[in-house]
């Protein structure tokens, strides 16, 4: 009977290392999967358009919160998880709207129009579209992500709880988005 449990034990513990999402990626705790923060993914700005509305999310990549937003002086952070569960380096191409394009804000049905600019001052034309960003990402890693912004920059309806927005944004589709509650009562 002893010997049953010892020779179950090694396989037990190699499961465990090699810990599987239901959806077959790496999870959190798997020892292969290296983190990197976002200022050490490789990047560029690509003016190819039609390589941009070619690209597809590649099997093994995919994008989750990690953890629930977070009061920081007066920005709500919120952190994600870009994750290449693959053995080989992927591109991702994304529409680069906040950090390596993880935008967070408001959500939109929350927020009253913005006051109007006094009389007579110059408004700068609306901004060009930036071009798309191609995230090179190295083999078995996940990229943490961090967007933030400030609650008290906006002119709020109603009364809280607030909720933000969030979306990881991939050149197409797929795009990973969610709602999540803002985590203090704002004026």
């Amino acid at each position: 009977m002893r010997a049953t449990g010892i020779a179950l034990l090694p396989l037990a513990l190699f499961a465990g290392t090699h810990s599987r999402s239901p959806h077959g990626e790496p999870t959190r705790s798997d020892p292969l999967v290296r983190t990197l923060e976002a200022n050490a993914v490789v990047t560029r700005s690509s003016f190819d358009m039609a390589m941009a509305r070619a690209s597809i999310v590649p099997a093994g990549v995919s994008f989750r919160i990690d953890g629930a937003p977070v009061l920081r002086g007066r920005y709500v952070r919120l952190t994600g998880l870009l994750l290449n569960a693959t053995a080989v380096g992927q591109e991702v191409v994304v529409f680069p709207a906040g950090p390596l394009g993880f935008y967070v804000g408001p959500a939109s049905e929350q927020l009253g129009p913005k006051p109007p600019p006094p009389p007579g001052t110059f408004l700068p034309p609306p901004p060009v579209p930036p071009p798309p960003l191609v995230l090179e990402l190295p083999p078995m890693t996940q990229v943490r992500i961090s967007s933030e912004f400030a609650p008290d920059d906006y002119v709020w309806l109603g009364p809280a709880p607030r909720e933000l927005e969030w979306s990881f944004l991939f050149w197409n589709e797929p795009k990973p988005r969610g709602r999540l509650p803002v985590p203090v009562v704002l004026r």
